[in-house]
């Protein structure tokens, strides 16, 4: 069932991660879903320790086992946890809906459907986007919507998008989220070989968006990031169910096997208002480790408090060179009332009222950081695709470089508080260091 199609508000919706189950019940799981660990910590260990050891000296069962990259990361029951030596992080139902803010809790999710709104069919049955033509002088993929026209004059996405003609082909966009609605036509030849789905929520290869308050969230992010690069593939990865909220280990879990797919670009429209020790491990090994491009919403709560992973984009010591936190902004470049801001917001992009793919073959708007992101997605695969040996490395520094000064359309925030606003065409174009220019070699899988 189509949950969204009465919303009248567009509200920004962002994702906290954790767990369904209640933590004083033991509800039977769904089936095909293990029971997830009630704890997590991750431990470091040697390049030559086993999983098998390791799990017996400390009793519990790996998530993820990265010898290579010294670290480990352990789930254990609630009994297993709470005898431990380790430093643990609550897996279930450490997070929730903001409506329990005012309670003393950390969620951070808008956790309710209205971040979508003005929901239409699709195409009356038209395989291409929109009207199915070209309508744009200026030279615009067809695969968009003549309603994002000014958005995308807003980053000079054509201009972009002419310099980069591949459109993004030849790159892997790991979406993970809510699933995607995998028959939706805008699909249609742009997925990933089904082998490489995976949905994490019901443990099987069906990474489907289920109904509930959060229906259709990943379907409108990677809608969003064909728009820009109409030949990128999308790797659906499902975490989140059908009300925006999930597990940890999950999340986790889905970054290795992101990894292991061999994407290039992770989009994670989700996220946690802890500094999690267990995620942050993982964004390292993602980043720094195998130089995965990371791009993170930086959370819709209209503050400072920049949410994880986004908040480790702004360190190099957790994968600051690979990983980028994106923040919104409007049609006039004034940051979004609920976007995050600040040092740890490392570049804005719009976010508010864009036209996207929603399951059930409908479109509509969405507004939230969850959808700047993907914005910031497809330029990292515009620049890819224009030239693959490009080093990754560099595109944090280069999307900052490039992007245009809002600062003066936003009085009251500091040059602190702002940073710049994506201009895809300038960031395309800049040169790159590449391995035919540059000694400075990075990991190649």
């Amino acid at each position: 069932m189509f949950r969204v199609v009465s919303m009248s508000l567009r509200l920004p919706l962002l994702i906290s991660f954790l767990a369904l189950l209640a933590a004083c019940s033991t509800p039977s799981s769904p089936a095909g879903k293990e029971v997830a660990p009630y704890y997590l910590a991750p431990v470091t260990i040697d390049s030559n320790a086993t999983q098998t050891a390791i799990e017996t000296l400390y009793g519990g069962q790996a998530v993820v086992f990265k010898p290579e990259a010294g670290f480990a990361v352990l789930g254990f029951s609630k009994e297993q946890g709470e005898l431990t030596t380790l430093s643990t992080e609550v897996n279930q139902n450490a997070l929730g809906n903001p409506e329990f803010l005012a309670l003393g809790n950390s969620a951070w999710a808008s956790g309710n459907s209205a971040w979508a709104s003005g929901i239409g069919a699709w195409a009356s049955g038209y395989s291409a986007w929109s009207s199915g033509n070209s309508a744009w002088a200026s030279g615009i993929s067809q695969n968009t919507f003549t309603q994002n026209v000014g958005v995308w004059q807003q980053i000079q996405l054509a201009e972009g998008q002419a310099n980069a003609p591949k459109l993004g082909q030849g790159v892997t966009v790991a979406v993970i989220d809510t699933g995607i609605d995998l028959k939706h036509p805008a699909f249609a030849g742009k997925l990933a070989p089904r082998e490489g789905w995976k949905d994490f929520v019901d443990n099987d290869v069906n990474p489907q968006e289920e109904a509930g308050n959060a229906y259709g969230h990943g379907t409108a992010v990677a809608g969003l990031i064909l728009q820009v690069a109409p030949n990128a593939t999308i790797l659906p990865i499902r975490v989140l169910s059908g009300d925006g909220v999930g597990d940890l280990d999950d999340v986790i879990a889905a970054i290795d096997w992101a990894i292991q797919q061999r994407v290039d670009v992770i989009n994670l429209s989700v996220g946690s208002s802890e500094n999690i020790s267990s995620l942050r491990y993982m964004v390292d090994y993602a980043t720094d480790t195998k130089n995965i491009l990371l791009v993170s919403s930086s959370g819709n709560s209209g503050n400072t408090s920049v949410t994880y992973p986004a908040a480790y984009a702004t360190s190099n010591e957790y994968g600051g060179r690979y990983a980028i936190s994106v923040g919104s902004v409007n049609s006039l470049d004034r940051k979004s009332t609920f976007s995050t801001y600040g040092s740890k917001v490392e570049l804005f992009a719009p976010g508010e009222s864009l036209l996207t793919v929603l399951p059930d073959s409908h479109i509509g708007y969405v507004s939230g950081t969850s959808f700047a992101a993907p914005i910031v997605s497809g330029a990292m695969s515009l620049a890819l695709s224009k030239n693959p040996n490009w080093y990754k490395k560099y595109f944090e520094t280069n999307l900052r470089d490039t992007s245009d000064n809002i600062h003066a359309k936003n009085p009251g925030f500091s040059a602190y508080d702002i940073s710049g606003r994506l201009n895809v065409a300038a960031f395309v174009k800049k040169p790159q260091p590449s391995s035919e220019s540059s000694s400075d070699g990075e990991y190649r899988d």
